[in-house]
């Protein structure tokens, strides 16, 4: 199985979606899960398949510079236009549903003619890669662009120039455009950025990812804006206060996500070719691609014992009581992990007189690769207790992987500001002693080590 790098669903019922997969295009039954159909190019890797708004078609590209337009009821293409000379990582139809826009690694954009099968126009502005990009639902000669140059772009496809720039400070690997037209998001590094389109002007940056963002998409009712990454979280932010409200953590990197427009059903792929499926008020499910439709079996058999119980007759002896589960408690560190308030956490953590506790939090935090946020921006007040348990335990073997690591992490953060705190110098010089003993002492124990094992393969030799 290859990664997943593009999922988008059918705007008609019962909502049919594809997954794009490197060489392979899986078409997808919403309600068995099961592959419906396969298209594929001459053992060509195939990019961004989506459908025409009245489900009927789907477009993609290729790594040869080809936008491929294809009937769901045909198996060969039913157009092929050589748009590009190089890979096309960008098709969408454009809503008189007639035209295509595509973008590729040539750094252009191409309005195609689908009924001719010809370029009607070529947009040139960016300078690096056009990996995504959006029609407006407004107006079909709006386009908006993203680009590895970190450029977002407004097009007019009648004069083919662009009216508007944005620069988002990283390459720009997913572009979503609100219904309404006003309001541009972008996704690119660390960071999602909306932008007031009429304004021209930035409204809010959304920082708080470890890795790249990869994919953006909207709920079906435009309430939540939702972005994943290759940190393994996929995040839902509130369209009204872009206060992020909840996140799921998924088993690998994600590249890409697409939410039913019924909004039953959250599909999320990753970069190792696993396909979550998510049912609201439903079990996860989750499967890998395959070539053989067969091992995408993914019916709950809950699902078949519910229908069995509703088919028999029920008596008194069937019926049986339980008590409700004990609500679960946490401690108010656990709390603060849940709630990712990692500063919170760690400093709850320090409080306690067990060394265990602070130990399972610092590796919980690496885990989740926010040791920096969490140790980060701290005063004198608060970073002496955490100098201090460091300069306590470093030494003991069971803790001292952990410790090494949050002591490069203070030493990179808080080096500049030696010479401003007595105390906090104080601890710096303490750390430094300790590890300085620490390695005289080993040193010592290799040379022991070393005059045992003269004795022992003397002793050897001698037998």
């Amino acid at each position: 199985p290859g990664s997943v790098s593009c999922i988008n669903f059918s705007p008609i019922a019962p909502h049919q979606f594809a997954v794009t997969s490197e060489k392979k295009v899986f078409l997808y039954d919403p309600n068995t899960h099961k592959s419906k159909k396969t298209f594929s190019r001459q053992q060509r890797a195939l990019y961004s398949a989506t459908f025409r708004h009245d489900g009927k078609l789907l477009v993609m590209g290729d790594e040869n510079g080809t936008v491929n337009v294809y009937d769901m009821d045909l198996q060969n293409p039913l157009r092929t236009i050589a748009a590009h000379n190089k890979a096309v990582h960008l098709t969408r139809f454009s809503t008189n549903n007639s035209h295509i826009m595509s973008g590729s690694d040539d750094t252009t954009l191409a309005c195609c003619d689908m009924l001719n099968s010809t370029v009607i126009t070529v947009l040139k502005g960016h300078n690096d890669h056009v990996r995504c990009g959006v029609v407006s639902p407004s107006s079909p000669s709006v386009w908006i662009s993203g680009s590895y140059d970190h450029s977002i772009k407004v097009w007019d496809v009648r004069t083919g120039t662009s009216t508007l720039s944005f620069s988002h400070a990283a390459p720009v690997e997913d572009v979503l455009l609100y219904p309404t037209g006003s309001v541009i998001v972008s996704a690119g590094g660390n960071s999602v950025k909306v932008w007031d389109l009429f304004k021209g002007q930035l409204l809010t940056t959304l920082d708080n990812f470890q890795k790249t963002v990869t994919t953006l998409t909207l709920d079906n009712t435009t309430k939540k804006l939702i972005a994943g990454s290759l940190d393994f979280n996929l995040k839902f932010y509130s369209t009204d206060t872009y206060t992020m409200q909840h996140s799921m953590h998924y088993n690998g990197p994600i590249l890409s996500a697409s939410i039913s427009p019924c909004g039953s059903q959250l599909v999320v792929g990753m970069s190792d070719g696993m396909l979550s499926i998510r049912h609201k008020k439903k079990a996860d499910i989750t499967t890998t691609l395959s070539n053989n439709s067969g091992t995408f079996d993914l019916l709950d058999n809950t699902v078949k014992v519910k229908e069995r119980k509703k088919r028999a007759r029920v008596s008194k002896k069937d019926i049986t009581t339980t008590k409700q589960p004990k609500r679960i408690s946490y401690t108010p560190y656990e709390y603060h992990l849940r709630h990712f308030q990692y500063k919170k956490a760690l400093d709850r953590a320090l409080m306690s007189p067990h060394v265990e506790v602070v130990i399972t939090v610092l590796d919980e935090l690496i885990l989740r690769q926010s040791l920096e946020i969490a140790i980060s921006g701290r005063d004198e007040e608060t970073l002496v207790p955490l100098l201090k348990f460091v300069c306590s335990n470093i030494t003991d073997y069971r803790v001292s992987k952990t410790l090494i690591l949050v002591a490069h992490c203070i030493l990179d953060l808080y080096s500049p500001i030696i010479g401003q705190s007595d105390k906090i110098d104080e601890l710096f010089q303490q750390l430094h002693n300790q590890i300085k003993n620490h390695i005289e002492l080993q040193q010592k124990l290799l040379k022991t080590l070393g005059a045992l094992d003269t004795l022992i393969n003397t002793n050897r030799l001698v037998k």
